[in-house]
């Protein structure tokens, strides 16, 4: 108890002072048995760094990241994010998603959590896998997802809008859907190109983009109403009463 004791205290040793043969002994602890001492030892080795020069392995802390311990799955989302700044090659953004469980909305929160942070080393594909689970029955996975989106539409705004607007959404009769709230955050960033590109959009042949872009403009218009052209609207809405499709053409009139 006494040793396990003194092991999870590592991570408020200030690590960097200490000699590196002392740091060499704590490696081996990314194995242990407990939890909270591997959190503890994956905090200490996000502090400490040089992954490559301490011959740190990956596959422990990748397993950190499906531990039942939210401890834990925290201290190996900082300790990868930190591994990947430093060796971006060593570390395959499918060793991550691989580990998703959809059954398991806790960990799922987890490894999107750390997907988030590494956005920028593959866009596409995070972007791919996030647009898989927004629409999941879990709030906290939706909040969370919806959150990376908006905060990294302006690394990569074009492929964030393109791709969120194609997402089929469920609004409920009072508030809207996860995909259009979406949209509106990311308009109110940056709505001198977002309502225009969101007006084009009415013209898309495509059901749930026209419908998006108009529950998206809906929640906009009132903060925003300079940007708005009425008559691009009324244009298109004119156009859409020649379309077939009875429910689009009935969710279209309502908003």
């Amino acid at each position: 108890e006494i040793r396990d004791a003194a092991i999870k205290n590592i991570e408020n040793i200030d690590i960097k002072k200490t000699h590196r043969k002392k740091i060499l002994t704590i490696i081996p602890l990314i194995k242990n048995p407990s939890s909270l001492v591997r959190a503890s030892i994956f905090n200490s080795l996000a502090k400490i760094g040089n992954f490559k020069k301490n011959h740190i392995p990956i596959l422990p802390l990748l397993e950190g990241l499906i531990d039942s311990n939210e401890k834990t799955r925290k201290a190996a989302i900082e300790v990868l994010q930190k591994y990947y700044e430093e060796e971006p090659d060593l570390l395959d953004i499918d060793s991550i998603i691989n580990r998703i469980d959809p059954n398991n909305f806790e960990i799922l929160n987890s490894i999107v959590s750390l997907l988030g942070r590494l956005w920028k080393q593959s866009p596409e594909k995070i972007l791919t896998t996030l647009l898989i689970f927004i629409k999941f029955e879990d709030a906290q996975l939706k909040t969370n997802i919806s959150s990376i989106l908006v905060d990294n539409y302006s690394n990569n705004p074009d492929l964030v809008v393109q791709n969120l607007i194609k997402i089929s959404d469920v609004s409920k009769f009072i508030s809207k859907g996860i995909i259009s709230q979406t949209l509106i955050q990311i308009g109110r960033k940056d709505p001198k190109k977002i309502i225009p590109t969101l007006i084009n959009y009415l013209k898309d042949a495509n059901d749930d983009v026209r419908l998006n872009a108009l529950d998206s403009i809906d929640g906009l218009a009132e903060e925003f109403f300079n940007y708005v052209e009425i008559q691009s609207i009324l244009k298109s809405l004119h156009k859409d009463k020649n379309r077939q499709n009875g429910h689009a053409q009935s969710r279209l009139a309502a908003t």
